[in-house]
């Protein structure tokens, strides 16, 4: 089955999350596993929360693993050219809330072992595919409650994943790279909440609780972080600064801020920085959102360096608050990481995007400032890659506007691309044997 009619399918089922439902797309991928033989299990969580993991050569220890999400965003159909659960293609594009994020590697991963099916008992390693539920919303439904299965943790322990959020193409002096995600920051939601100030009252109105939350949110911002700078980001600086002169983070960032890169620059000074927001404030003597006795709060999205880690962090912020009668709160907190950029799979993907594009000279390991499943994996030594091929007719820079917004949708070009790039790397491991070799 070809991955487009594969991926028109997947759009054409609404996942959006919340709710969620990726119970029928589970129902689809199940048929067409039944279909062709290929070894699949699903698990359903409160109700149609669903995810399934699909095998090739079930037998075989040793496993690549390929993991991806079916649930998307919220879609409102106002501004789009075709309705985002229509799957139309228009014009060499599909349109689809998840043509990007992320059904089409789904899609292309099922062609992959569909394809490969008729040469299973011949192989010698295998694929591993896991398509969670509920990865846009926190994952409570999702690859963590997977991981809970021991049969499933032992499988996914110390393998190689091939992960969205990468293998995106960006040029740079004339030259293609292809960017693979080879970390995340550290992902962080704090709340600060101001509780009722004895004595005041409501028939003289100080406005104290929103001076106070208002001084807690400046203090917070300004809060003292460690600052070293990722091994990932000193590398792409260092590349992106030669000649320069630049001898340090700080001015190879300001001579690429200089050599007018907005792109670059805006992606660089992310995996540089820790970055603290707040997203969700309330005040108000007669807010309904805000609990009996708290009299204003605020919510904290931070997106922190790789190696910070909670307790570090929130002991930088009670110190910041020190003195403020406030209420500090962790609502959520995931550690970030960095993957060796030295997997041997990384020269097979090499190969094969030069062997479909010789203008791509190699590809280069970068941050994302975002999140994802992988930092469920990457404690259980996997080496996760964000690395989901599109054609260098789709960069970086014009994708990232289409990712959970209006008109997503993946060029025809990038799906062919994608598809060709990773049969070539599947085939090439399955049948454990050197890029090089394969005709």
């Amino acid at each position: 089955m070809k991955p487009l009619d594969i991926l028109q399918d997947l759009l054409r089922i609404d996942t959006r999350n919340p709710p969620g439902n990726e119970l029928a797309a589970v129902t689809s991928i199940e048929a067409l596993c039944r279909e062709v033989g290929l070894d699949y299990e699903t698990h359903t969580f409160d109700g149609n929360r669903s995810s399934i993991i699909v095998r090739l050569a079930p037998a075989c220890e040793e496993r690549l693993v390929i993991l991806g999400h079916l649930d998307v965003v919220a879609a409102d159909s106002a501004g789009w050219t075709h309705g985002p659960f229509d799957a139309v293609v228009d014009d060499g594009y599909l349109y689809g809330r998840g043509a990007l994020d992320m059904k089409y590697f789904v899609a292309v991963a099922l062609s992959i072992l569909v394809s490969m099916k008729p040469q299973e008992a011949h192989l010698t390693r295998g694929i591993t595919c896991v398509f969670t539920a509920d990865e846009e919303n926190g994952s409570t439904y999702g690859l963590p409650k997977l991981l809970e299965i021991e049969s499933i943790r032992r499988e996914l322990t110390g393998r190689t994943v091939l992960n969205e959020g990468g293998g995106f193409a960006y040029e740079h002096d004339g030259v293609w790279y292809s960017m693979v995600e080879t970390g995340q920051k550290s992902v962080c939601r704090l709340q600060v909440t101001v509780p009722e100030i004895p004595e005041t009252n409501p028939y003289f109105p100080t406005l104290d609780h929103e001076q106070l939350l208002a001084r807690a949110i400046r203090a917070v911002q300004a809060v003292e972080l460690p600052s070293a700078v990722p091994e990932t980001a000193v590398n792409l600086l260092t590349r992106f600064s030669q000649g320069s002169g630049a001898t340090n983070p700080h001015e190879q960032l300001a001579h690429v801020k200089a050599g007018g890169d907005d792109f670059l620059y805006r992606l660089l000074s992310a995996m540089t920085h820790s970055m603290i927001t707040p997203t969700i404030i309330r005040g108000g003597s007669r807010n309904p959102e805000l609990a009996r006795g708290v009299k204003a709060s605020v919510v904290f999205d931070c997106r922190l360096l790789p190696e910070i880690g909670e307790t570090e962090f929130t002991e930088a912020v009670r110190t910041a608050l020190d003195g403020m009668p406030v209420e500090l709160s962790v609502l959520s907190f995931s550690r970030g990481y960095e993957t060796s950029f030295s997997n041997p799979i990384i020269r097979d993907a090499e190969a094969a995007l030069k062997r479909h594009d010789p203008r791509i000279r190699a590809c280069i390991p970068f941050l994302t400032p975002g999140a994802n499943d992988g930092k469920y994996l990457r404690p259980l030594g996997c080496d996760v890659l964000g690395f989901a091929p599109l054609a260098t007719s789709q960069p970086f820079k014009d994708i990232m506007p289409l990712i959970h917004g209006v008109n997503e949708r993946i060029s025809l070009e990038s799906l062919a691309f994608c598809t060709d790039v990773m049969s070539d790397i599947c085939r090439n491991y399955v049948h454990g044997s050197n890029y090089d070799d394969q005709s």
